[in-house]
């Protein structure tokens, strides 16, 4: 790590960032805003533990399929923002098949996958396997899902383990001069790297004041709150709490209201693609606060399909994208004319009028 990186990310994190969110500056992570947006991890983790109930696993129940219900149910935690499981992606929100455990949901209706699963899991939290067989194993029998894998590591050992969100902290790791990258790298020897990453973050908190009690998964909510406080509104409506989306979120309406601003400069202008007239009568900053109000009255969801939106830098597929559009493609860039929908949506409109695409959509929901 870049010692003189980590000193003045962390002098700017504890005496910008933070104070923003009601507190002085950063000295704790038993209280304040710390406590507020990262205190629920190691409450969910007594909860998961507490649904598995390992010891009360019995090895001649391996293949009924009581334990894969057992960890089935420690992944999917619901509840409020402080309560619910949001260190893995469990909701299946971009349709069937895209939640990270469902090769797990799966194995209910297959007895040989069954049993393989329940084998892991007996290892996992009842047997003595080395942590890297058992790490690839479970890469072979669910594919190369980082989060969940971490996710469950986690559960094993939190002083060692820690969860994963990819791209943030592959963000974090940059701010700090650290050489490492995990998005599209899950393997047990980068997820060694990555817990020794945050060890090494570990190591230069506990020199700091108030700090010298941190812990591996306050090294892990440090880097996080690094990245997702920076853009984060103090008084945002995830605000505090566990912010998934809310650095990319910002970022995402950033994007949007600059591709706006450059459509609208463009009008007028001779281009070998269809040409629209675009005028922008918001100033831009107006409009980031229009973009962000549409998604807010919009629930998040794409105003023509209702599917989920999803943000730039914590996406997982680039065709659910948040874009703007124009209600009105020959109209212009005004609050009334706009709306948030999805990247692939409003590349099948094109110009096709509002209404015509939505009775069209209609029509393919109905067939």
């Amino acid at each position: 790590m870049d010692i003189p990186n980590f000193e003045q990310a962390f002098r700017h994190f504890s005496e910008t960032v933070y104070p923003r969110f009601g507190d002085s500056t950063f000295t704790s992570f038993n209280d304040g805003a710390a406590r507020g947006w990262e205190g629920y991890k190691l409450n969910l983790r007594t909860r998961a533990l507490a649904l598995l109930e390992p010891a009360a696993w019995q090895a001649s129940k391996i293949g009924s399929g009581e334990i894969l219900e057992r960890g089935i149910a420690a992944i999917e935690i619901s509840g409020n923002e402080q309560t619910r499981n949001n260190l893995v992606s469990w909701e299946e929100r971009y349709g069937p098949g895209s939640a990270s455990h469902s090769a797990l949901k799966a194995a209910r209706d297959e007895p040989g996958r069954r049993a393989q699963f329940e084998n892991w899991l007996w290892g996992a939290f009842r047997g003595d396997l080395p942590p890297g067989g058992l790490f690839e194993a479970l890469r072979a029998l669910a594919g190369d899902g980082y989060p969940l894998a971490a996710y469950l590591f986690f559960l094993m050992d939190s002083d060692q383990f820690a969860p994963i969100a990819p791209r943030t902290f592959d963000e974090a790791f940059r701010r700090l001069g650290i050489p490492l990258v995990t998005s599209g790298r899950c393997s047990w020897e980068n997820y060694v790297e990555y817990n020794a990453a945050i060890e090494t973050v570990r190591m230069r908190l506990i020199e700091k004041p108030g700090l010298d009690g941190a812990r591996h998964i306050d090294a892990h909510s440090f880097l996080w709150m690094m990245v997702r406080m920076e853009d984060e509104r103090p008084d945002g409506d995830r605000s505090p709490g566990a912010v998934r989306y809310a650095t990319a979120k910002a970022r995402s309406i950033l994007e949007m209201a600059a591709n706006a601003a450059s459509a609208a400069a463009q009008s007028g202008k001779e281009s070998r693609f269809v040409y629209k007239d675009k005028q922008m009568h918001h100033h831009r900053l107006d409009l980031e606060r229009i973009i962000t109000r549409l998604i807010d009255a919009q629930g998040g969801l794409c105003n023509l399909t209702g599917l989920p939106l999803q943000w730039r830098g914590d996406h997982e597929d680039p065709a659910m994208l948040a874009s703007l559009d124009r209600v009105d493609s020959a109209g212009h860039y005004v609050e009334d004319n706009l709306q948030v929908v999805c990247r692939f949506a409003n590349q099948w409109k094109s110009t096709i009028p509002d209404g015509e695409f939505r009775r069209l959509l209609a029509l393919v929901r109905s067939t």
